[in-house]
């Protein structure tokens, strides 16, 4: 069976490593059609060349004019995945089968008057995002952490107005008694050039901040071992994979209390969750971490358990939703010529 991926771009986000881990994962052939690459595709990765299709599965709304209008490309079985909260209704056509996220992804698209089929978490490959050891020195050295005695705060993420640059810089700033490591930049708009100019200049000028425009997926397990405290910032996350890949490798977080991410710490059960815009909170909640850092360890890898995160496990639950692909049809169509849609 052959599956074809759509999305209007091809980046290093979160649903681009979920369709990565989903292809590496899965039992049948995947392929991707991107409008734009910004970032090579991975190994485990196809790009399409005209392959015909059993499956279209399209993780935005709905591309237009990205793949030609071709009797299998009609005849394929659609589905859509809500990886996003979208503020209008999208455009998606009309998907055989729609999967959220997150509970909070969910209800969004609801508000749409789209429905939702199963809820279904993006995918970690926890042989990789774990608690182990598997040598972090060059990144110790790397990063002028080989003899650093302070605490080390991870912030990993696209620097754009969504994920709250200007506390993060208002953070950094009242804790200069840490030390940060900042992984990302606007690269939809092409590097830090959007980034307003003063916290541009803190994420990259800041004394105690180590800034990576980019680090490649293999060695984020390392930088989250290395932190003793994730933080994230967001306005709101389809689900938040970076706070999850953190709490998989045994770092303890702290999170707005905004959806999705208020739904992966339990409201504050598996990790800090501010309700808050004020630096000084979040200050007090990184330090609240640092001093309980084993119990915020255990309570974080129980909340990955519970989220059912492990790709092998995602993966087989969308092959079942592939291999429903004549089923489902036949169901749009039912409904269709009842004219129940």
């Amino acid at each position: 069976m052959n599956i074809l991926h759509l999305l209007p771009y091809w980046t290093t986000g979160g649903v681009e490593e979920f369709v990565s881990d989903l292809s590496a994962f899965s039992v049948y052939f995947h392929y991707v059609r991107a409008d734009k690459k910004l970032s090579p595709f991975p190994e485990a990765v196809r790009e399409w060349r005209g392959e015909s299709i059993d499956v279209l599965h399209y993780h935005h709304a709905m591309p237009v004019n990205v793949v030609p209008d071709r009797k299998d490309i009609r005849k394929a079985c659609r589905v859509f995945t809500v990886h996003n909260h979208y503020e209008d209704k999208p455009f998606i056509g009309s998907p055989h089968y729609t999967v959220a996220v997150s509970e909070s992804a969910a209800e969004a698209i609801r508000g749409h008057g789209i429905g939702v089929d199963t809820i279904i978490p993006p995918s970690i490959n926890l042989n990789t995002f774990s608690g182990g050891y598997d040598g972090v020195d060059p990144w110790l050295r790397h990063l002028g952490l080989e003899h650093n005695e302070a605490p080390v705060i991870m912030w990993a993420g696209r620097i754009c107005p969504g994920k709250r640059p200007e506390l993060l810089a208002e953070i950094i700033e009242a804790n200069p008694q840490y030390r940060w490591i900042v992984v990302g930049d606007d690269y939809l708009a092409g590097g830090m050039g959007s980034v307003p100019e003063k916290v541009r200049n803190v994420i990259e000028r800041h004394p105690s901040v180590s800034h990576l425009s980019y680090v490649p997926r293999h060695d984020m397990p390392k930088l989250y071992r290395i932190a003793d405290v994730f933080l994230s910032t967001s306005r709101r996350e389809g689900f938040g994979l970076t706070v999850v890949e953190a709490m998989a490798c045994r770092t303890p977080v702290v999170v707005p209390d905004v959806p999705a991410l208020n739904e992966i710490v339990g409201h504050g059960e598996f990790g800090q969750c501010i309700n808050s815009l004020s630096g000084e909170k979040f200050s007090e909640a990184i330090e609240e971490s640092l001093a309980n850092t084993f119990e915020w360890q255990q309570r974080g890898v129980e909340r990955v358990r519970q989220l059912g995160v492990d790709a092998i496990k995602v993966a087989r639950q969308y092959d079942t939703i592939y291999e429903a692909k004549q089923a489902l049809t036949e169901r749009f169509s039912f409904t269709c010529a009842a004219g129940l849609t």
